[in-house]
Parts: C-alpha cells; structure tokens; sequence
C-alpha cells in the first residue's frame, strides 16, 4: 500500500493531496483537501495539479473543504470557477472531479429562508462583515459565507455530485459513535463531526422564519 499526505504552500491556510495506491502498480486515487487562500491556485495548486496530469485530464476522487475560512476555501472556490470557465469556452476540463464534500451554511442550519433582523445576523447570512459586533476570527467566518455558497452553486454547475457516498447533506456522523464512508479499496474516511445532536441543536437555534435565537438552543 502506498499512502502519501502532500501539503503544499499555503502561506497562512492549508492545501493538502492525499496519495493512495493499494499496491504500487495500482491507479492513483487522490483526494485534495483545502485549496489554500488567495493566490495559492495560481501560484501553487494549478502547478502542482498540471504535473500530476500529465497533458490528461486528472482524476480526482474528492474534493473538500474542512471549513469556510478564506484560506482553506479561496482556493478551491478558484479551481472550480476554473473548471466553469474551460466549459463555458468549450473546452475540455483539465480535471474530473468525483465530488465535492462541502458543508454549507445553509445545510447546517436547515435550509431555513434567511430572515435578517440585526447587523450581525445580516452577516451571518450574507458574508457583510458590520462595523462593530463581531470579534476578529467570527468576522472572517461571516465573510467567507458567501464563498461556501458560490462553491455549492458552481458544483452544481458542473454536474459535480455533492457529498456523494456520505449517506446524506450535510456530511455528519450519527448521534452516537462515527460513520465510516469507502473511500477506495483498502480507504476509508472516518466522519466524527459534526453529528446529528449537534446539528439538531443548531436547527433548533433558528425558529420557523430562519432568525437566530441563541437561546432557543437546548442545552448540551
């Protein structure tokens, strides 16, 4: 078995391929995990994915995001409006992506109609950082909302299933224990979080016009 982790640079984020081979003559399975922040498709991630290639379009057996922040989610937002573009041209896509897992804002909360009713819910829903109310790291969540958004949108776009072989959307574990999911023969992932008491709890935060009332949630 041939197993490898590359991380490659990503300045402040984090931009990963995992490497997987049941034996050392076998076809590659690869996984890319977070595309880095801004710059980092151009300068690095595109690069590194033209090697692997070579000239032929390039499999990958996942894309995904571990979460929303700017420099885990820019460059992977980057890579598939790269892909919309190559066919919106005409042209054939450089790589062919199984699936995206992706948890989105929206999916995690219900699905629920946005209802804004304060500077600071406004940001939740819609990325708009306000003036004053939110601390420095939950501002640069509420901006990136948008971006999870675009990236659900342009998936769909290009007929990229989302979350396949998860056993649903959003991606979580059951309410006790871990959901195993194949990934390749001889790989799996191991699903801990987010799981399905923690999601009721944050659907049970918005009440039936989609607000956010904290004080909604049922204790832990």
């Amino acid at each position: 078995m041939v197993f490898t982790l590359e991380a490659l640079q990503a300045n402040d984020g984090d931009c990963l391929i995992l490497h997987y081979q049941k034996t050392a003559a076998g076809k590659p399975t690869r996984v890319l995990i977070d595309g880095g922040s801004a710059g980092i498709y151009s300068s690095v991630l595109k690069p590194r994915l033209d090697q692997l290639r070579a000239k032929k379009p390039l499999d990958l057996r996942m894309v995904m995001t571990s979460h929303i922040d700017s420099d885990h989610i820019t460059g992977i937002l980057d890579l598939f409006k790269a892909l919309a573009q190559q066919r919106d041209d005409g042209e054939e896509e450089f790589c062919k992506i199984q699936t995206l897992w992706h948890n989105s804002f929206e999916k995690l909360h219900g699905g629920k109609p946005a209802a804004v009713q304060s500077a600071t819910v406004a940001a939740s829903l819609d990325g708009v950082v306000p003036p004053q109310g939110l601390e420095h790291f939950t501002a640069a969540v509420v901006a990136s909302v948008p971006q999870g958004n675009q990236l659900r949108k342009t998936a769909t776009q290009l007929a990229v299933p989302l979350n396949q072989g998860a056993g649903g959307d959003p991606v979580a574990a059951p309410a006790r224990g871990v959901k195993i999911v194949p990934i390749a023969d001889g790989l799996i992932f191991t699903v801990l979080a987010p799981n399905a008491v923690q999601l009721k709890r944050l659907k049970e935060a918005f009440d039936p016009k989609g607000i956010f009332n904290p004080k909604r949630t049922a204790p832990v």
